[in-house]
């Protein structure tokens, strides 16, 4: 089979033609359609990363929302211990009523300047009073179970004669301390 020159001339230039769209369909859709697909895949691999990360922060939240109302709670209860203000009716209304409970009796209630420490401040209240030796200890230990920090200090006890108006077999005097948290 012979091909005259006209149809070698169509057949090559159906091939040039079939040759060019190949290399124009290689050059400009396939590679950048595989330029285009890579750079995607590394986006996805990416945005994943990032969704991960995402992920961890949200299920971490929740546990730190916790933590942070543990704290709360702690500061709470730390801030009752010690305030960071006198706050001075309480305190005269808080050891009045402990007294009362006790059935101890105050002849004097003296607060003193606070004495400034170094992340605190002490303010020593002297009190002299009279009860029975056990109304005593009551008092003392109710004190020393309030959430408030007081301390009673240079506790002096001396004997008493209790009479048919007053009951009291001791009279003490004592300095008790508050403590207030020093910004």
């Amino acid at each position: 089979m012979k091909f005259s020159q006209e149809e070698l001339k169509a057949i090559g230039l159906i091939v040039v033609f079939i040759g060019l769209t190949i290399f124009s369909f290689i050059t400009y859709g396939y590679k950048p359609l595989k330029i285009k697909s890579a750079e995607l895949d590394n986006e996805i691999i990416a945005k994943t990363t990032e969704l991960k990360q995402i992920q961890d922060i949200v299920s971490n939240l929740e546990m730190r929302k916790a933590e942070v109302r543990k704290l709360r709670e702690e500061l709470s209860y730390v801030e009752t211990r010690l305030p960071k203000e006198v706050n001075m009716p309480e305190l005269i209304k808080t050891i009045t009523t402990l007294a009362q409970e006790n059935h101890v009796v105050f002849s004097t209630f003296v607060p003193s300047n606070p004495i400034s420490k170094d992340v605190y401040k002490e303010i020593p209240i002297s009190l002299a009073t009279r009860a029975t030796y056990h109304n005593f200890g009551k008092f003392l230990a109710a004190i020393g179970n309030l959430e408030r920090i007081l301390t009673p200090t240079n506790v002096q006890i001396s004997q008493l004669t209790p009479t048919k108006e007053d009951v009291s077999t001791i009279s003490g005097n004592m300095v008790i301390t508050a403590f207030v948290y020093k910004p």
